[in-house]
């Protein structure tokens, strides 16, 4: 593939960037985030169609049918699309997209202008989205860029993209997990307070768009494992997912306490019992799950020792470690709930959740390594660490 047309996939990806604060999660939010994303999703593949299709010097029967494709789109109102005829649209672009990427020539002299000039549409979303986010820690890498790019250096402005993609990946969705999750805690602190929700309708609509958010963030998550995202950002990602699908489990334990007809004060009430329970619930099973994993991480390194796996001591530490600092999440979430600090304690409890699984991750990794050395010895076995 024509490595200078990655720009095109980067511009797309910064693009849909920009626009996920506009696709919301909680009870305000458009009324069909789906079709909004979906919608996203066939401009980028349109534009960077279009860029490809004016670097191609000659007309070809398929450049004439993608060409007349797009046209057809652009005279639609694809808000009046239903999800079914937006994702076949989405679809067949996406299609031609990977058609023309690898299967078309372009002209070097053309491809170098054309490389140019999303090179430096690259670099105006950049700076588009640092003064959105107000970052100041990649300045040096933009302005190099933008450097690069004035000197007509493709290849190493590309090599720096590379880099700042990954780096505003990791930005962005660390920004955005935290705005998610101060978000469902305001979100859950004024249904407790005054019962802002009328109906059940209104239960079941703030529920769906949690849900279509857990999926745009597990397409993210995705995308982020595929950049080699630092740690940092996927636990702070898998952190607004958690609290999220806890949210889901928080009002859908509301909805059959409070039944169909929703009286304001009675829904603040089935909220906070409802989150009592759960957190105290969901407290004394993470604790529970905390202690089985520390005594199987020092079965572990007793086995490492005595296999001479040294190497593998400081993964095991370091789960230990997540496992002391989740203990003591689990802790201040126990005594906030008995407080009546609710969302402090929920925050709490899903922190105390992510770093359990994390590190439930890695003693079942180290279980696997070792097990595998011990089949030679005992023939075929399961790994020893069971999923909690």
């Amino acid at each position: 593939m024509d490595r200078g047309l990655i720009a095109i996939s980067i511009l797309g990806i910064f693009l849909v960037n920009l626009g996920l604060g506009v696709i919301s999660w909680g009870y305000a939010q458009p009324q069909d985030p789906v079709k909004e994303l979906l919608i996203r999703e066939i401009i980028v593949y349109r534009d960077a169609i279009t860029r490809i299709l004016d670097a191609i010097p000659i007309e070809t029967q398929l450049t004439q049918e993608v060409r007349e494709y797009i046209a057809g789109i652009d005279g639609i109102d694809l808000n009046t699309l239903s999800i079914d005829e937006l994702e076949e649209i989405r679809d067949r672009l996406k299609d031609y997209f990977e058609v023309l990427r690898e299967e078309l020539p372009i002209d070097p002299v053309v491809g170098d202008e054309v490389r140019r000039k999303i090179l430096t549409e690259v670099s105006n979303v950049i700076e588009l989205i640092l003064e959105r986010y107000n970052i100041s820690s990649i300045d040096e890498l933009y302005d190099l860029v933008r450097t690069y790019i004035e000197q007509g250096d493709i290849e190493k402005a590309m090599e720096v993209l590379d880099e700042l993609d990954r780096v505003l990946s990791e930005v962005s969705v660390d920004l955005h997990s935290k705005e998610i999750i101060s978000g469902i805690l305001d979100m859950l602190k004024g249904f407790s307070l005054d019962g802002n929700v009328s109906s059940v309708e209104a239960l079941d609509e703030s529920i769906d768009n949690i849900r279509t958010t857990i999926y745009i963030l597990g397409e993210v998550r995705d995308y982020l494992l595929s950049i080699n995202a630092s740690e940092e950002s996927i636990l702070a990602l898998d952190l607004a997912i958690s609290t999220l699908n806890s949210t889901i489990s928080i009002l859908e334990n509301v909805k059959s306490r409070v039944g169909e007809n929703i009286v304001p004060g009675e829904l603040g009430r089935a909220i906070n019992s409802t989150m009592t329970d759960e957190l105290l619930e969901e407290v004394a099973k993470y604790k529970w799950r905390v202690s089985i994993l520390l005594n199987e991480s020092n079965r572990l390194e007793n086995l490492s020792i005595q296999m001479n796996k040294s190497y593998l001591i400081t993964l095991i530490e370091e789960a230990r470690d997540a496992l002391v600092n989740a203990s003591n999440y689990l802790d201040i979430s126990e005594n906030s709930t008995l407080e009546g600090n609710l969302t402090n304690a929920f925050n709490y409890l899903n922190k105390a959740k992510v770093l359990i699984d994390y590190a439930e991750d890695i003693l079942w990794d180290v279980a696997e390594i070792l097990d595998t050395e011990l089949r030679y010895e005992d023939g075929e076995r399961e790994p020893s660490l069971p999923k909690l």
